[in-house]
């Protein structure tokens, strides 16, 4: 009911009070009482309709599905060393794959990288220019070959 009136300042709610008693003058006791059962009344109905939803029960169990989830009895210092220990397992897999054995080198016969049209491996992991390129300003000049 508070929040009905929550943006009202107290002298505007002076002059709805009098503005009231202008209007209903003696029966306003009467009309407050018939709005207050009228607010009872619908009160009544809608917890009544809330109950047969199940709407109730449901946001119970919602609201205790929630709370089971969350750890409560973890401190911060805890929950920050599960974390840490979770970081240090993953940094473990991602290395232990980093060791994991290199593809075997080529046998005679089989094809090299770059045979079947594609760029060549590159042991520096320098990337070679594409075809028809020009040398960069900065590189050696090749002599020509005779």
């Amino acid at each position: 009911m508070l929040a009905l009136i929550g943006n009202l300042d107290s002298m505007e709610l002076v002059i709805v009070l009098l503005a009231a008693v202008l209007v209903f003058g003696k029966n306003l006791p009467q009309v407050a009482r018939q709005a207050a059962r009228q607010i009872v009344k619908l009160r009544r109905q809608l917890d009544e309709a809330w109950r047969e939803t199940g709407m109730e029960q449901e946001l119970r169990k919602v609201q205790s599905d929630i709370q089971s989830a969350i750890p409560r009895d973890l401190s911060i210092g805890e929950m920050a060393r599960l974390a840490s220990l979770e970081m240090d397992r993953r940094v473990r897999e991602v290395e232990a794959e980093a060791r994991a054995p290199a593809p075997a080198p080529a046998r005679p016969g089989e094809a090299l990288p770059g045979a079947n049209g594609s760029a060549p491996a590159n042991p520096a992991g320098e990337r070679a220019p594409p075809p028809g390129a020009t040398a960069p300003a900065d590189a050696e000049p090749k002599a020509p070959s005779a």
